[in-house]
């Protein structure tokens, strides 16, 4: 593990830390989109983990993430939001 990654888990919480240490998938997302960019942050909302995936073409999937058992995360909430493209 790099040496950026041992220093992010002594500022976050004991669960998200653990999941991060392991050698090996913990939780996982299949995503029902292929060819497009996504981004993926873990968070805690009202006191739970979540995983939160946003994709390109403007989309806001929140997943609840077991900390204990970990395998195939739970797709709680959708959200769609307007893409604004910037001209250059």
């Amino acid at each position: 593990m790099g040496k950026m990654f041992q220093a992010a888990t002594n500022y976050l919480p004991a669960q998200v830390s653990g999941m991060i240490n392991q050698d090996r998938a913990f939780a996982t997302v299949r995503l029902n989109t292929s060819g497009q960019r996504n981004v993926c942050a873990l968070s805690t909302i009202q006191k739970l983990p979540r995983l939160l995936v946003t994709t390109s073409d403007g989309h806001l999937y929140i997943y609840n993430l077991d900390p204990q058992d970990g395998g195939e995360c739970v797709l709680i909430k959708k959200h769609r939001y307007s893409v604004l493209e910037i001209p250059t």
